[in-house]
């Protein structure tokens, strides 16, 4: 019995200690699950928080975007508003002046309206645009002076080109283009006055008697006609000549910026007249407003506001007049002063200078000795460097 007993008493131990590791890693096991639950709890948490932020973020950035894109919109638009607005008021000038001419375009209303489309057909014409918008008023203005000019006028002209960038400036080319077609459309003016005018075109006069020669052109028709056909330019030996100038890469920047500047006109055209009847309602709005302003501003004028200013001159001329009298007496004898004192200066400095008259001299001589030395290397170094040239 007793040794039952014992190995019972054994066996219970043993287990006891099997169950007792057991729990011990059991427990270990569960609070690793546990930490681990927590954990995994956590960070789907932050990233449900992330995910959350990310969604509060972009709808704020959408927010502001949207905030920001509609006044910027908005400014942009005004921007462009304001240019092509003031493109066409300019061109609108510009025409203006020549509205008495008739343009044979009835069907664009107006005088101002026929000229007006008349200026933007020779503007847009993308041939000429390099040469400028003012050098194309010039020759519009030159033609208008004593015909008119029509899309007849802007073919002549196109024809001249090649005469008017030959070996001069474009400017003072297209002038001398303009005369001839000025006499060319005058009938009171002789076949001789166009072909001096036609000599003058560029400095090759020579080569343009002889094309004239060669092509037997006689009479104005046919000078206009040899023209616009190109045969004359080709007979004076000019032909492509306009090409080739209003190639370079300045000359087409220009012409595509004068292009984009008519563009602007065409956008800005129909706001005129709203900007007219807004601008004559800003008029009538000051107008009545200084008109209402007027006995409020006469009133005071006339009182409070008179009074205080010469309320406000009397006490500071008593101001003025009692500084003056009170800090007068301080400066009494200034001048006399300052006077001597300059005196002494000077004696001073000129006894100093005499002093060091016999250093100065010795300088002199230092200064001659070694302006001899570097004379002397400067013609060396020269020397060295125009042979390295």
């Amino acid at each position: 019995v007793e040794k039952f007993y014992v190995r019972l008493r054994k066996q219970v131990t043993e287990f006891d200690k099997a169950l007792s590791m057991f729990a011990k890693v059991g427990l270990k096991g569960l609070s690793l699950a546990l930490k681990g639950s927590t954990l995994s709890m956590a960070a789907m948490g932050a990233a449900m928080l992330g995910v959350h932020a990310a969604f509060v973020l972009g709808n704020a950035s959408m927010k502001v975007m949207k905030s920001t894109l509609g006044p910027l919109a908005a400014g942009m638009a005004s921007v462009v508003t304001a240019a092509a607005a003031a493109a066409a008021a300019i061109r609108e000038q510009q025409a203006a002046m020549y509205a008495y001419k008739p343009h044979n375009k009835s069907e664009f209303g107006s005088g101002l309206n026929q000229a007006r489309q008349v200026m933007r057909a020779l503007h847009t014409d993308t041939y000429l645009a390099s040469v400028g918008v003012e050098n194309l008023n010039k020759a519009f203005a030159t033609v208008s002076k004593n015909s008119t000019f029509t899309m007849k006028s802007q073919n002549i002209l196109k024809g001249l080109m090649d005469f008017a960038s030959a070996g001069q400036p474009v400017e003072e080319g297209i002038q001398k283009a303009a005369d001839l077609i000025a006499i060319l459309q005058d009938s009171k003016k002789s076949f001789s006055e166009a072909k001096a005018s036609a000599q003058q075109l560029f400095p090759g006069k020579k080569a343009m008697d002889k094309a004239l020669k060669d092509l037997k052109i006689t009479t104005k028709k046919g000078l206009e006609k040899a023209i616009t056909s190109g045969e004359l330019s080709e007979a004076a030996e000019v032909g492509g000549q306009f090409e080739a100038v209003s190639g370079t890469l300045i000359n087409r920047l220009k012409g595509y910026f004068n292009i984009i500047r008519n563009q602007f006109a065409d956008l800005g055209q129909p706001l005129l007249e709203p900007i007219k009847e807004a601008a004559k309602q800003v008029f009538n709005i000051i107008r009545t407003g200084l008109v209402k302003l007027g006995p409020a501003t006469n009133k005071f004028g006339m009182g409070s506001m008179l009074d205080g200013l010469v309320s406000m001159v009397q006490k500071l001329t008593d101001w003025s007049v009692k500084f003056v009298y009170k800090n007068l007496k301080s400066v009494d004898g200034m001048f006399s002063r300052m006077g001597s004192w300059w005196d002494r200066f000077q004696d001073g400095w000129d006894n100093m200078v005499d002093k060091l008259r016999p250093f100065i001299d010795g300088a002199r001589v230092v200064e001659s000795f070694f302006g001899e030395i570097w004379k002397h290397l400067k013609n060396i170094f020269s020397a060295k460097f125009d042979q390295f040239n």
